[in-house]
């Protein structure tokens, strides 16, 4: 059972490091157990085997939300195969799974985002990076890795519009600038100049390109020195993005635009995270 085809699927399609890492482990895990069943090839999964998987996850203690994730990682694999004709027929459709209640992630409000921004000292080079790198992951919902590749030649200021290359999916994509980032991009810039000893935008106080655990781990130190107890990660900001420009009345297909969406079924879970504010507007109307 070779996963090296699909881990390099991956990363053409520019999935983030992260996930690469986490399907790879899960992955490994479903070819150890299936190697134990004498399920050596691809096209030897079968449904039973996966029921059994499903199984074996449970008397480990998994969460079920933990179960979904990882039956989600095996199909996705699956269907790989599929289109690769690896398999003939997808077992995983036959698998039934409890269904797992939707379990709201937290979303930054507006307060807490102007919290976490006041943080960094923008004196320093370092602080001055850092809010905006903050800045960015705010007013445009770019993802981890599209803001860890971005090149300065991907600012447009005449146009006001940042250009996302090679996103998920290898999609291209412009976002326009509003006027707070314009002007912390340029704060930046000027300091960037003195230092930078690369392309990258995001770069160090040597001038070397930072790299992709910082920077994911840059949103996560900054709640904390805020003394924010909720556990917001850098996606955190992609969802305040899209909530809030949401709660704003900007229709549900611009927002999936401008995150880069495939679909409009992926933006459902930002509708749903804010479905209080939501029956709150309900109750304001007066029919």
């Amino acid at each position: 059972m070779d996963l090296t085809k699909y881990l390099s699927f991956m990363k053409l399609n520019h999935y983030s490091p992260r996930t690469i890492h986490t399907y790879r482990h899960i992955l490994l895990n479903f070819k150890s157990f299936s190697r134990q069943k004498n399920v050596v090839k691809c096209s030897e999964i079968t449904t039973q085997i996966l029921d059994q998987y499903i199984l074996y996850l449970k008397r480990r203690g998994l969460q079920s939300s933990t179960i979904k994730s990882y039956f989600k990682t095996i199909k996705s694999y699956i269907k790989f195969l599929v289109k690769q004709k690896v398999i003939h027929q997808d077992p995983s459709l036959l698998v039934i799974l409890d269904i797992v209640p939707f379990q709201i992630n937290p979303t930054p409000s507006r307060l807490e985002i102007n919290k976490i921004l006041s943080i960094p000292n923008c004196n320093t080079f370092h602080g001055l990076r850092d809010r905006t790198i903050m800045e960015l992951a705010y007013t445009t919902g770019i993802r981890v890795f599209e803001n860890w590749q971005l090149q300065t030649n991907h600012i447009n200021f005449r146009k006001e519009v940042l250009q996302i290359e090679n996103g998920k999916n290898r999609k291209d994509r412009i976002i326009p600038l509003n006027e707070s980032i314009t002007f912390w991009l340029k704060q930046y810039l000027k300091q960037w100049i003195e230092r930078k000893q690369t392309n990258k935008l995001w770069i160090t106080q040597t001038g070397g390109p930072l790299g992709y655990q910082r920077l994911e781990k840059l949103i996560p130190s900054y709640v904390k020195k805020a003394g924010i107890i909720k556990k917001y990660s850098s996606h955190s900001f992609r969802r305040a993005f899209a909530t809030h420009l949401l709660n704003h009345g900007t229709p549900p297909a611009t927002i999936s635009i401008l995150l880069g969406h495939s679909s409009m079924n992926t933006l459902r879970y930002y509708m749903k995270s804010d479905m209080n504010f939501l029956r709150k507007e309900i109750k304001k109307w007066k029919i």
